[in-house]
């Protein structure tokens, strides 16, 4: 298309083109050193620019994958470098700020690139139908179930439907502005808003019963999408969920494990899968030296998610000369003492997928995974996969084959004695069978089959495209 470059009101400089030579003729400084290491002097320099009568500019025309916070939050002092670069940048132009944020937003600088709907939300919401309604739960935003969620949507809007999403709780609004969908934390407001629904889809066991009301308010299908065996997770407190399984009447999911899970719970349930997993444009094998006899596990405060098992596992492996990485979001809770090994608490995935191919395995003991995500992207950066094999994860992970099994304590010292004694033959063999299922698990490949699944499920057409009653009819359970 033609670009328009519409006027910029914050400047970002993850990927930012800069007339250096324009303004050094104008006397106009480049980036100011006093904001340090990074945030704020590139917004500084954008005020500075349209200050002097130049103009800032986004290019219209171009798409740049940014993975956020990539290179900051790995820091130890990454908190503190954005507070002192915000607010430096507060106190400098705050004013001037406010006014130019709000004059971008009232004149709409962007409509040419993105449709009304996408910048509006809440009460500003652009009334009418949804072909898709996703209820989210009231989770931190992470890489994971969540994520997967706003890339589906993101999917469906990419195909012509109309999404939405209500969130149970004010953390995702932005979120799903970001993303492109128009959003909801008030379920008067979206009522209000929003006329008619076709596909109501809970995605976690907090969200059902919600959904369940919006189901009945717009006379819509009724739809989940599983992730994950939600009955058994937090210790036992969800008999709610087994009563709601039992219920629903249509599921998309995730992996052959839960497709037999839904089914063993609701016979009559007409379940769909889509061969969701990893990106593969992130995770594989990075140009960085493999570290001999390296073990990883991640840190999660999830009972379910076996954070201990994993621990000790490799604790045991430690007293057989290896040596300990802890990675994830919940380290702070599970320290390692700095003889004992190495925390990593940078969680993007452009670091995950480095630390994966710098190690030789990674511990997974989570008890009952619905897609066994985390293995999968270690095994295609050619870390090999030490698991428990509790849920999907033994469906396509095969031990001695492309994995490794560790199953309780009665084989567990000649498991040990097999891991310390493999060639690097051996490792190969595991990481070149591994690495075979990224045909199989591939998150655009997972992308295609919910844009074919969940319009058939959901009884959806998209006006732009020439479809018929027919081809959406919903399959036999």
């Amino acid at each position: 298309m033609t670009p328009e470059f519409p006027d910029d009101c914050t400047a970002i400089g993850f990927c930012m083109t800069v007339n250096a030579s324009l303004l050094k003729q104008k006397g106009i400084p480049l980036f100011d050193p006093s904001f340090g290491r990074g945030y704020g002097e590139d917004t500084d320099l954008h005020y500075r620019v349209t200050t002097a009568g130049f103009r800032s500019v986004i290019v219209d025309n171009l798409i740049v994958h940014h993975e956020g916070e990539a290179s900051f939050s790995g820091l130890h002092n990454y908190k503190d470098i954005r507070a002192k670069g915000e607010a430096q940048f507060q106190a400098r132009w705050r004013k001037e700020h406010e006014q130019s944020f709000a004059e971008f937003q009232q004149n709409n600088a962007l409509r040419s690139i993105r449709d009304q709907s996408t910048l509006d939300f809440l009460a500003r919401a652009k009334p009418g139908h949804l072909d898709f309604l996703f209820v989210i739960p009231s989770t931190t935003m992470r890489y994971g179930g969540i994520w997967f969620i706003f890339e589906v949507a993101q999917a469906l809007m990419a195909a012509g439907f109309e999404v939405g999403l209500y969130s149970l709780v004010g953390k995702h609004a932005h979120e799903a502005v970001r993303y492109g969908m128009t959003a909801f934390e008030d379920t008067e407001k979206l009522k209000t808003k929003v006329s008619s629904v076709s596909c109501v889809v809970s995605t976690a066991q907090n969200t059902i019963r919600p959904a369940l009301q919006l189901v009945q308010h717009y006379g819509a299908v009724d739809l989940l999408f599983l992730q994950c065996m939600e009955v058994v997770f937090w210790s036992g407190h969800n008999v709610d969920t087994f009563l709601q399984f039992s219920r629903i009447p249509n599921v998309l999911t995730v992996s052959d494990c839960l497709v037999e899970y839904i089914r063993i719970i609701n016979p009559a349930v007409n379940v769909q899968k889509m061969r969701l997993g990893p990106d593969p444009l992130i995770f594989y094998p990075r140009k960085v030296q493999r570290r001999p006899r390296t073990v990883l596990f991640a840190a999660n405060l999830i009972p379910d998610k076996g954070t201990t098992q994993a621990m000790e596992i490799a604790l045991m492996l430690r007293s057989r000369g290896f040596h300990i990485t802890m990675f994830g979001w919940d380290t702070a809770s599970y320290p390692i003492a700095p003889e004992i090994g190495e925390m990593h608490t940078n969680t993007s995935r452009q670091s995950l997928a480095e630390l994966f191919s710098s190690s030789e395995f990674i511990i997974d003991q989570s008890h009952l995974e619905g897609l066994g995500l985390l293995p999968l992207e270690a095994a295609y950066c050619g870390c090999i996969p030490i698991l428990g094999q509790r849920g999907a994860a033994e469906y396509f992970f095969k031990d001695g084959e492309n994995s490794i099994t560790i199953n309780g304590y009665k084989n567990l010292a000649q498991s040990l004695d097999r891991i310390d004694q493999m060639t690097e033959r051996d490792k190969d063999r595991l990481r070149t069978n591994a690495m075979k299922l990224r045909s199989e698990f591939h998150l655009d490949i997972g992308l295609q089959d919910a844009v074919r699944e969940f319009p058939r499920m959901g009884q959806c057409i998209p006006p732009a495209l020439p479809l018929s009653l027919q081809d959406y009819a919903l399959p036999a359970a």
